[in-house]
């Protein structure tokens, strides 16, 4: 972490001027945005985290003891994040659901003792029930139900109180309109959003009527969950009529953003603009003009990657005291919301917000608001790490699925700035040409740094014996040369027949003898137990017999342990079960690259799982299911992580288990007849192996391997411009470097330095690589070296005397 810090904080000095990023952030940069928020927020939500008077876990809004009791919407907001432990998240739902009045108004916040508070101040402010209780209580109980599935949340009971909850939102009795009301003609009436609550917000109220929107399509959601398809498209209707209404009573032509109220208050709302370019509740052409405003007004609107309420140098109308909290100081809150809108434009605004918030943070605290040197509560503010963190997660969401399978045939050329990447690329394509920014040519590796990676085609890594026959492996080495190792209790078997073309590792048929079943039950012990088990991919059967078992038992365990069942599978060839440790079904799980539940089942045959968890969970074995079974399944490759992948990690990984096992052909090999990448230009195929042609670059090429190729090198005019070869040559035939141009305004014998490479497999191989061209003197001889191990010279000598070319 303390290196996280430190690349962040050497752009802090961008956060109040500047929008510029460097090369090759992108990604990168929110990645990294992204594991440090996922790293705070695991430290700041236990610090939150409080037992109240019934036994219940509540988690109020900060690290640190200024609250004495749980607040709806902040909750949520931690909730939304996932960041709070799933046997917390049932109880709590129910007590703000216990907590809704005979009458149906909803809280503001509840205290220990079980007290509802229905009005901010702890009920001082305002007449009535604050305007967004109702909204966020109906989101807190389907997100719950959301992540754990609980179906005690859409019973009859809870859905008719969230139905009630919501009729008491406030409208205008004047007019048929069905936006959310504070009545103007009372001194005051009730609080709006609760991170406005301080701001008198009077007539139609923008943020308060998107909130009716959201809440209402989450009750449609889980009304028709519960077969109550009638009630579901009353809400639909709805919330589509008050989108319609949104748009044509807050919005502002002449700036291009919506106003806050329609009465007092009429300032226009920077984060309403945001939230409702989220919710999508706004047309497209709007959703880009609010992106362009935010662009265009950043350094008013944005400080240290921070966002204020209001446009700069503009205070609400009536509210608290100026350049402070709710009147111009600066939040973390509706980051996420806010880059979400602005990434429709500038992808580059939104790398420099967040590497600017984390270094704020990193050096003051993940406080609740800042303004000038005043900084609230920067012990650690849940919101303003909930909210960035569910909208990156959002955006790098977006920006994978960016990238296309592409079709067709002959030379792919990508021009213009920015980055691009492709999946799948056919065989038809035979060049690539980047002209321009970055072009990256993914078709699967693994990522790096497994705990243990075994692989059933790699015969190295298998200590077999044979007998009678048949090869029974003794010992399964890591595919990566780690440590880790798995040694046979009963020896599996290698089958060459069960996947076409491939052998896989086979543990023979289940084996449970205090059940009746006897069959062969092979398993392997591993050489240590791993207990931070974050990521797994296995490519992996069923045996046979598992169809025929008795009803009441299931299959052995994907990752088996001696002591625990972390793993546990389920009833009818099912993945998972009730006794499956909850990070795993609370996780995110795959079945040939296609999301599905903890339930589901292993079809007959090879198949592709992918398992996230939402914690440590732990093995050390395969095949085994404590001390009571045994066998039952054929593994081809397994590979597991301590940590959590990226997106793009995933999708890589897919790609190539899914070429290399249960597809024809070899997705990971592409044979090219031309790369050609312009000065300052990237071409990455780091995912593929190359086997290229004529290579021409200025800029930087990352492959893995080059064989066979010509690599063709330009001059400026003057000197032969150094470029970067991000890979490494491979052993096998032997290709040609063609230098062109002039290589030094003088040329002399000696070694000239003209590439960064990853290396050599074979340094003798470089020696069968020829070197010619223009640049070449007559009678010299040229003969590519590696310097240092990496760095890639042309070493130029001649017959007698030394010479020196004019």
């Amino acid at each position: 972490m303390r290196n996280v810090i430190g690349w962040l904080s050497a752009v802090s000095c961008l956060c109040l001027t500047s929008l510029a990023v460097n090369a090759g952030s992108g990604r990168g940069t929110l990645e990294r945005a992204r594991s440090w928020l996922e790293a705070k927020a695991a430290e700041i939500i236990p610090k939150a985290r409080r037992q109240m008077d019934d036994g219940t876990i509540g988690y109020v809004p900060q690290a640190g003891s200024n609250y004495d009791a749980v607040w709806l919407r902040d909750y949520y907001y931690a909730l939304e994040a996932r960041l709070i432990p799933s046997g917390d998240i049932v109880p709590l739902a129910r007590t703000f659901l216990n907590a809704i009045s005979p009458e149906g108004y909803a809280v503001d916040c509840v205290r220990y003792s079980g007290e509802p508070i229905y009005k901010p101040g702890y009920g001082s402010m305002g007449e009535n029930a604050v305007a967004d209780g109702s909204q966020f209580t109906v989101n807190v109980v389907f997100e719950s139900w959301r992540q754990t599935g609980d179906s005690g949340l859409i019973t009859s009971d809870v859905l008719d109180r969230l139905i009630k909850t919501l009729s008491t939102l406030p409208r205008n009795p004047a007019e048929a309109s069905e936006l959310v009301w504070i009545d103007p003609s009372r001194v005051w009436d009730r609080c709006p959003y609760g991170f406005t609550d301080s701001v008198r917000k009077q007539g139609y109220c923008f943020f308060e009527s998107l909130l009716d929107i959201q809440a209402s399509m989450n009750l449609a959601t889980m009304l028709d969950a519960a077969n109550r398809a009638a009630d579901a498209e009353r809400f639909r209707t709805h919330a589509a009529s008050v989108r319609g209404q949104v748009n044509e009573r807050f919005w502002d032509e002449s700036v291009g953003l919506y106003r806050a109220a329609t009465v007092q208050c009429r300032e226009h709302d920077v984060w309403g603009s945001a939230f409702a370019v989220w919710l999508d509740a706004v047309p497209p052409e709007r959703a880009d003009r609010i992106a362009r405003y935010f662009r265009d007004g950043y350094r008013g609107l944005v400080r240290c990657g921070q966002v204020r309420h209001t446009l700069p140098g503009i205070y609400w109308e009536k509210a608290c005291a100026r350049d402070s909290y709710q009147n111009g100081g600066y939040w973390g809150t509706p980051v996420g919301w806010f880059a979400y809108t602005l990434e429709r434009v500038s992808p580059a605004a939104v790398d420099t917000l967040y590497a600017d918030l984390v270094a704020y943070y990193g050096e003051y605290g993940v406080c609740e608001w800042f303004f000038g040197s005043t900084i609230a509560i920067p012990e650690g503010y849940v919101a303003s790490v909930a909210q960035p963190l569910v909208g990156l997660r959002r955006i790098l969401a977006a920006r994978t699925d960016d990238a296309v399978t592409v079709n067709g045939s002959g030379t792919l050329v990508k021009e213009g700035g920015g980055a691009f990447t492709v999946y799948g690329l056919p065989d038809e394509i035979t060049a690539l040409e980047v002209r321009d920014g970055s072009l990256a040519v993914l078709q699967g590796m693994l990522p790096s740094s497994a705990w243990f990676h075994v692989d059933a085609s790699r015969a190295d890594t298998l200590t077999t014996v044979g007998e009678n026959g048949v090869n029974y492996v003794t010992r399964w080495n890591d595919a990566e040369g780690g440590t880790v190792y798995a040694t046979a209790g009963t020896r599996p078997f290698m089958n060459t027949t069960a996947i076409p073309g491939h052998a896989v590792i086979d543990f023979g048929s289940f084996h449970y003898p205090t059940e009746g079943v006897q069959g062969y039950g092979g398993y392997m012990d591993w050489s240590a137990t791993d207990t931070a088990i974050r990521e797994v991919f296995m490519v992996v059967s069923d045996t046979d017999d598992i169809a025929n078992l008795p009803e009441r038992l299931a299959g052995n365990f994907l990752l088996g342990d001696s002591v625990a069942y972390d793993f546990h599978r389920g009833l009818n060839r099912s993945l998972f079960i009730a006794f499956t440790a909850e990070a795993i079904r609370n996780g995110f799980i795959e079945i040939d690259g296609a999301a599905c539940g903890s339930e589901a089942p292993l079809p007959a045959g090879f198949h592709l799982v992918h398992l996230r968890t939402t914690g440590n969970v732990r093995a050390n074995a395969f095949a085994r299911n404590r001390g009571l079974s045994w066998g039952g399944l054929r593994i081809a490759e397994a590979i597991v992580y301590n940590r959590e992948l990226t997106d793009e990690e995933v999708r890589s990984a897919l790609l190539y288990l899914t070429g290399k096992w249960l597809k024809t052909g070899d997705l990971s090999a592409h044979t090219f007849e031309a790369l050609r990448v312009a000065a300052n230009a990237t071409l990455d195929v780091a995912g593929i192996k190359v086997k290229a042609g004529d290579v021409t670059c200025l800029g930087t090429i990352r492959a893995a391997l080059l064989s066979a190729a010509t690599l063709h090198l330009t001059s400026d005019g003057s000197t032969l411009s150094n470029f970067i070869l991000d890979g490494r040559f491979a052993a096998g035939a032997p290709g040609t470097i063609i230098v062109d141009g002039v290589m030094l305004p003088k040329v002399k014998q000696g070694d000239f330095v003209f590439a960064t490479v990853g290396g050599c497999d074979d340094v003798a191989a470089l020696s069968r690589w020829r070197v010619e061209g223009d640049a070449i003197p007559k009678g010299w001889s040229a003969q590519p070296v590696l310097l240092d191990g990496n760095r890639l010279a042309v070493r130029l000598s001649a017959d007698g005397l030394q010479m020196q070319i004019r």
